[in-house]
């Protein structure tokens, strides 16, 4: 281990013992799109249903070619970053494209310390922040970005040191995805994430929706939590 910080030693085991999946759930650095209807209907006619795989992954690449390109401007060397094809939405899911950043326990086990690992979230911040213009090949725009629940605890990490002037002696209390109706294993803009952190008795927590956005900050005395019915 580089460093001994509890947020950093959170990061690591959470990320060690999860699986790189395309969910909401997962603890990759995710950000989620549901592909427009145009730029599947050229290929889709053309589709082989015995290479239907390697075709979808091929049209995807081809079509968020522009949003690889941009994340490359934000992510260090040496950072793993794909482009994958996976569905959207419940019940009948449609097409979309996830941008997946290795999982965080392999890039933050490269930083030296606690100033790089802050600087890490700053950067998932920044990029975050520049994919809600993203466009496809063909010039459409792909609106706001779906996250993950690792996404979400490296924004709250980068608005937390911002708010209190650094994370020194803070501990990850909780992070939670909180699925919404007919919750299913794929990015579908209607689940939440709540991310609670504590120093001391002092607890700061969040609550966010499926595109990252802040709906509510609490800092309190007491361990916070929250139940969602």
């Amino acid at each position: 281990m580089a460093t001994d910080h509890p947020l950093y030693e959170a990061f690591w085991d959470a990320q060690r013992l999860g699986e790189l999946r395309t969910s909401p759930y997962s603890l990759a650095i995710e950000f989620a799109w549901g592909v427009p209807e145009s730029d599947w209907a050229e290929l889709r006619s053309d589709f082989d249903p015995n290479e239907f795989d390697g075709q979808r992954r091929e049209q995807v690449l081809a079509v968020g070619e522009p949003v690889l390109e941009l994340a490359r401007g934000w992510v260090d060397d040496g950072v793993d970053i794909e482009l994958r094809p996976t569905d959207v939405g419940r019940g009948f899911s449609g097409e979309g494209m996830v941008l997946i950043i290795a999982a965080l326990w392999a890039t933050v086990t490269a930083l030296s310390n606690i100033e790089g690992f802050l600087a890490f979230c700053s950067r998932v911040r920044e990029l975050y922040n520049s994919l809600f213009t993203a466009e496809t090949s063909t010039g459409n725009k792909l609106g706001d970005p779906m996250i993950s629940l690792g996404t979400a605890i490296a924004l709250c990490i980068a608005d937390l040191a911002d708010r209190i002037g650094g994370v020194s002696s803070v501990q990850l209390l909780s992070a939670i995805v909180h699925p919404g109706p007919g919750a299913e294993p794929a990015h579908s803009g209607h689940d939440f994430f709540s991310v609670v952190f504590v120093r001391g008795d002092t607890s700061w927590a969040y609550l966010m929706d499926s595109d990252g956005r802040v709906l509510s900050f609490v800092e309190g005395e007491a361990p916070i939590t929250w139940r969602l019915y």
